[in-house]
C-alpha cells in the first residue's frame, strides 16, 4: 500500500480529530440539553442550509478542486473567478433572506429564515476555505480552520443553551463558527490582491459545465438527507424530527468524518495522477482509496449494528433510547454505502467527465427515496424513514458501479484486499452475534474491544497492507535493540 497515502490519512486524521470530536460533543450536548423539539427545529434549519449550499455553491467548490491544476488557467484566475461567483451568490441570498424576514407574517419563521440565510453565506465561504486548503494539500491550515470553527461553535452553543435562546442560539453559534475562519487574514489578503472586475468567461463556462451536474448529484444527496426530516416534520411534527435527527447526526458525524478523511487524503492525488497519465497512472491510488474506505467502514458498521441499544443509551440519553436502537443500524449502513459511492464509485463519472450519468442516478435516488418515504413514514415513523434511506442508498450504489463502468471508466476493484476485509468483517460480526448484548459502559467497552480485536487480528494475519510484515520488523528491531 502507498505509504504516502497513509501518511496523508494520518495527517488529516490528526487535523480533523480534535475538531471532529468537538463537533460531536457539541451535537451530543445539544441533544441532551435542549430537547427533541428545539433540536428538531435546528436540524431542519441545518438541513435546508445544506440543500441551499448544494444547489447554489457546491458546483463552484467541486469545480475548483477539479481544475485548480489545469494548465489552461492561472491560479489567480481561478481564485478571482471563484470569488466573483461566491460574492454574487452571497449578495443575492442576503437580499432574499431580508425580504422573507420583512414579508412573512410568522415572525418566528421569518427569523429562522434570516438566520438560515446568514448561516448559508457563512458556511459557504468557510467550505470554500476548506476546499482551497484541501486542493493545495495544506493539511495544517485545514486543521486550524476546522479547529477554530469547532471551538467557536462549542463555546457559542453552550452560551446559547445557558441563555435559553432556543434554536436561534444554536443557529447563531454555527454562524459564528463558520464566519471567523472564513474571514481569516490569509483569506482576506488572498481576495484583496485580486483584480475583482476582470471576468474570465471561459473559465466560468468550464466550471459550470463540469460542476453543475455534480452539484445536481450532491443536491440530490442533500435532498435525500432532508426528505426524511421534512416528511417526519410534515406528518408527525418537530419532536419526531428531533428524535430521528439525534440518531442520524450521531451516526453520520462518526462515519462520514472518517470517510471524509480518507477522501481528503486520496482524491487530490487521484486527480493529479489522472491528469498526468490517465487511468493507468491513477490506478494504484484508486485501489488504495477503495481498500481504505472499506477498511474503515467495517468497524463502524460492527459497532452501530451490533450494539445499537447501548450506543443509544450511552450517547443519546433516555429521551431517545426507545427510538434510536431501531434506526441507528439502518442509518449506519446507509451512511457507509453513500460514502463509498460518493468517494469512490462516482469517480468514474467525475474523471471520465460524464457527470450527467451521476446526476441521473442521483435524481432517480431522490425520487425513490421520496416514494419510499411517503409509503413508510406515515405508518412506521422514524424507522420507516431510516429504512427508506438505506434501501435508496444501496440501489444508488449499485447503479453507480454498473453505469459508471458502462458509460465512463472501469474503476479498479482490487480483489485480494477486498476479500480480506470481507472475511475480517464476517468473523468479527459472527463474534458479536454470539456475545450477549452489553449493559453498562464497562461491558460495552469490553464487547466493542473484543469484536474490533477480531477484525484487526484477521487483517494482521492476512498481512493486509503489509501490516503483519511491518509488525514483525518492528518486533525484530525492538529485540535487537534490547539484546544490544
Amino acid at each position: 500500500m502507498d505509504h504516502t497515502f497513509l501518511k496523508r490519512v494520518v495527517v488529516y486524521s490528526l487535523a480533523k480529530a480534535g475538531p471532529g470530536a468537538m463537533v460531536l460533543f457539541t451535537t451530543l450536548y445539544y441533544i441532551n440539553t435542549v430537547g427533541p423539539e428545539i433540536y428538531g427545529e435546528y436540524a431542519l434549519a441545518v438541513s435546508m442550509v445544506g440543500v441551499a449550499e448544494a444547489a447554489l455553491v457546491y458546483w463552484i467548490l467541486v469545480s475548483f478542486g477539479r481544475y485548480f491544476y489545469d494548465s489552461s488557467f492561472s491560479n489567480s484566475e481561478c481564485f478571482r473567478t471563484v470569488f466573483q461567483l461566491m460574492a454574487a451568490i452571497s449578495i443575492a441570498a442576503f437580499a432574499g433572506g431580508l425580504a422573507a424576514f420583512f414579508l412573512l407574517e410568522d415572525r418566528h419563521l421569518g427569523a429562522l429564515l434570516l438566520l438560515g440565510t446568514a448561516l448559508f453565506v457563512a458556511q459557504s465561504w468557510y467550505d470554500l476555505e476548506l476546499q482551497i486548503a484541501a486542493t493545495q494539500m495544506l493539511q495544517s491550515r485545514y486543521g486550524v480552520l476546522a479547529l477554530v470553527r469547532a471551538t467557536l461553535m462549542l463555546c457559542a452553543g453552550v452560551t446559547g443553551v445557558y441563555l435559553s435562546l432556543g434554536s436561534y442560539g444554536l443557529i447563531a453559534a454555527a454562524i459564528l463558527g463558520c464566519s471567523v475562519p472564513a474571514l481569516s487574514r490569509t483569506a482576506l489578503r488572498r481576495w484583496a490582491d485580486l483584480r475583482w472586475l476582470h471576468i474570465e468567461v471561459g473559465l466560468i463556462r468550464k466550471l459550470f459545465r463540469f460542476g453543475v451536474p455534480l452539484a445536481g448529484s450532491f443536491l440530490c444527496m442533500m435532498l435525500m438527507l432532508a426528505t426524511d426530516r421534512l416528511l417526519l416534520g410534515w406528518f408527525n411534527g418537530p419532536v419526531e424530527v428531533g428524535l430521528y435527527a439525534a440518531s442520524s447526526d450521531l451516526t453520520n458525524l462518526s462515519v462520514a468524518f472518517t470517510l471524509n478523511v480518507v477522501n481528503l487524503a486520496g482524491y487530490p492525488a487521484i486527480v493529479k495522477a489522472f491528469e498526468n497519465g490517465g487511468l493507468a497512472a491513477a490506478k494504484p491510488a484508486m485501489e488504495v482509496q477503495a481498500a481504505v474506505l472499506l477498511l474503515v467502514i467495517g468497524p463502524f458498521i460492527l459497532v452501530f449494528v451490533s450494539f445499537a441499544p447501548e450506543v443509544a443509551r450511552v450517547a443519546l440519553g433516555h429521551e431517545y433510547a426507545t427510538v434510536a436502537p431501531s434506526v441507528i443500524p439502518w442509518i449506519a449502513v446507509s451512511t457507509a454505502v453513500a460514502g463509498f459511492r460518493a468517494f469512490y464509485a462516482d469517480l468514474a463519472f467525475q474523471l471520465g467527465q460524464q457527470t450527467q450519468g451521476q446526476l441521473l442516478i442521483s435524481v432517480g435516488a431522490v425520487v425513490l427515496n421520496l416514494l419510499l418515504g411517503l409509503l413508510l413514514v406515515p405508518r412506521f415513523g422514524v424507522w420507516g424513514a431510516a429504512v427508506a434511506t438505506a434501501v435508496t442508498q444501496f440501489m444508488a450504489l449499485c447503479a453507480s458501479i454498473g453505469l459508471g463502468r458502462a458509460w465512463a471508466l472501469k474503476l479498479p476493484f482490487p480483489p485480494r484486499p477486498l476479500l480480506t476485509i470481507a472475511v475480517a468483517f464476517a468473523l468479527a460480526q459472527a463474534t458479536a452475534l454470539f456475545m450477549p448484548q452489553p449493559t453498562g459502559m464497562s461491558a460495552f467497552a469490553i464487547a466493542t474491544t473484543a469484536v474490533l480485536s477480531v477484525y484487526a487480528a484477521t487483517l494482521i494475519i492476512a498481512d493486509f497492507a503489509g501490516l503483519r510484515s511491518m509488525l514483525v520488523k518492528m518486533l525484530l528491531r525492538t529485540a535487537n535493540v534490547g539484546s544490544s
